[in-house]
């Protein structure tokens, strides 16, 4: 067994997919924190004194008083409201691009039998695909922890230079980069487990477009007026996942304060469906791949 995980975890480190896969999910941390670089300013003096203008402008018109704090629009990057929804959206991409490639990983060489090699016949086939789900998942796990840990000094970085850092609360960020990581994780092991339990990775690429295009973009158009929430919201929703609000003492000397995020532990059924699932993944990863048939 430990002969075999190890002969397995060399194998995919070898492999194309996994290169590709760790520069996708890197590349797309660097563009996150890319834009909000770009997007962020720390000239908050000047963003006050343009709502203290309009705020001037809006009360002689209305007749109303009007406060800057109604049309302060902040310009830094503020860490502690910022930062729980940045992990998030960098955590679903993440996982999404080790879903794919583990489809590709497994699927591509059931589609293209090159499974022949490694799998002698079909009785003996489960606990080495099995293996290679589980040694995708743990890949799966270091990309997504180093991609989020790497996003997190990168946003640090951000809020130190063009933001504000006040506020932050370590136990909310460890929790939230807890459950990023074990979703990337199990992003990985539904991948490649899919892969390997349809033989295909063209049917898993094409089912994640379909997704994407379909529920996370097309939906929300159509459905706005009904209340739609993406799956992938629910996601963020749910790797965030609020806790008690935060007290900050510290003044932030402009007119409206943004609320820092405070996560807790989360609904305790998401990781018990978790656990089931990834349980019911490996499950059916063994009693495919026993099939005697190659695609």
């Amino acid at each position: 067994m430990r002969d075999q995980v190890l002969a397995e975890s060399r194998l995919q480190a070898r492999r194309r997919v996994t290169p590709v896969a760790a520069a996708v999910a890197f590349l797309l941390v660097l563009l996150m924190a890319a834009f909000r670089l770009a997007s962020s300013s720390g000239d908050a003096t000047s963003a006050v004194l343009k709502a203290q203008r309009l705020a001037e402008e809006l009360t002689t018109l209305t007749g109303e008083t009007v406060s800057p704090s109604s049309t302060y629009d902040e310009p830094r990057y503020v860490f502690a409201s910022a930062s729980a929804y940045d992990l998030a959206g960098v955590t679903i991409a993440v996982t999404l691009v080790l879903l794919v490639a583990g489809a590709v990983l497994t699927g591509g060489d059931w589609r293209t039998r090159t499974n022949r090699m490694t799998f002698a016949t079909a009785s003996s086939r489960g606990g080495p695909a099995v293996i290679r789900v589980l040694v995708w998942g743990g890949i799966g796990t270091l990309v997504t922890a180093s991609a989020l840990v790497l996003t997190t000094v990168l946003l640090l970085g951000v809020a130190t230079t063009r933001g504000s850092v006040v506020g932050i609360d370590i136990i909310t960020v460890l929790l939230i980069l807890l459950r990023g990581v074990l979703l990337g994780s199990l992003g990985a092991v539904l991948g490649a487990a899919l892969g390997s339990m349809v033989r295909s990775d063209v049917l898993i690429v094409v089912a994640v477009l379909a997704y994407v295009l379909g529920l996370e973009l097309l939906a929300p158009v159509l459905l706005a007026s009904s209340g739609w929430i993406s799956p992938g919201a629910h996601l963020i929703t749910l790797v965030i996942s609020d806790g008690e609000p935060l007290r900050v003492d510290a003044p932030c000397a402009v007119p409206l304060c943004a609320d820092p995020v405070s996560s807790g532990w989360g609904p305790a059924s998401a990781y018990a469906f978790a656990a089931v699932g990834a349980l019911a993944l490996l499950l059916g990863t063994w009693r495919t791949a026993r099939l005697p048939v190659w695609s």
